[in-house]
Order: structure tokens, then sequence, then C-alpha cells
């Protein structure tokens, strides 16, 4: 009986720790970085403006002016109608309206006006 009772024991033990492990590994994603999740370009004719936006709320911007290349590291917090994001590491930070219509997200640029990118 004693042995028994070892067995029940260690099977449970097993299967909750096979419960466990797979509820760790599915990760839900807000809904709103769904929708902004992935890279957007802007091109004019002198310059081109890149947002990668990471699942994880980290990102990239790249600037390239000419033969000029910048490429900036940030986090980003997101909600239905805004986006705000934070520059590393000088803290520097903008807020702005934001909104996804099929591949296509505007923000506003620094002038306030809108400004159109595509998803690649």
């Amino acid at each position: 009986m004693k042995n028994l009772k070892k067995i029940f024991l260690i099977l449970v033990i097993m299967l909750g720790s096979f419960t466990m492990a797979g509820c760790g590994s599915k990760e839900k994603i807000d809904t709103n970085v769904k929708k902004i999740m992935g890279k957007w370009l802007n091109e004019e004719e002198t310059s081109s403006i890149i947002y990668e936006f990471n699942k994880d709320k980290t990102g990239k911007r790249t600037t390239i002016l000419g033969e000029v290349k910048i490429e900036e590291e940030f986090t980003y917090e997101v909600d239905e109608s805004k986006i705000t994001v934070i520059f590393e590491p000088e803290v520097n930070m903008f807020e702005t309206e934001y909104k996804v219509k099929n591949k296509e997200l505007t923000i506003k640029d620094v002038f306030n006006e809108d400004a159109v990118y595509i998803k690649q």
C-alpha cells in the first residue's frame, strides 16, 4: 500500500510539472501591441524613417538622410489611440496619436502633421 501511495504521489507531481510547463509557454500579446508590431516605412524624396515595434515593447527607429543612417533604440507604451516612445539612453520621448488601417500606420510628426508608414 505504501508503494501505491508513493507511485500516486509521483504521478501527481509529474502531472503538476507538465501542467505548469505548458502554461508558461503561451504568451498573451496585448491587442494594441499586435496592431503596431512589425516594421513600418515612411519614404520621402531625400529621407526615410523606419520604425520597428517588437512584441516585448522595445523597438528601433532608423532614419536615413542621404548617405547618413541613424539608428535609435526605444521602448514604448501603446493604448487604443496613443503611443509613447522613449528613446534609450537619453530618455528622450514623444507621445502622439496614431491609427492603423490595413497596412498603414499614421502618426503625428514633429510638425503635428500626419506621417504615413507602410507595413513592410
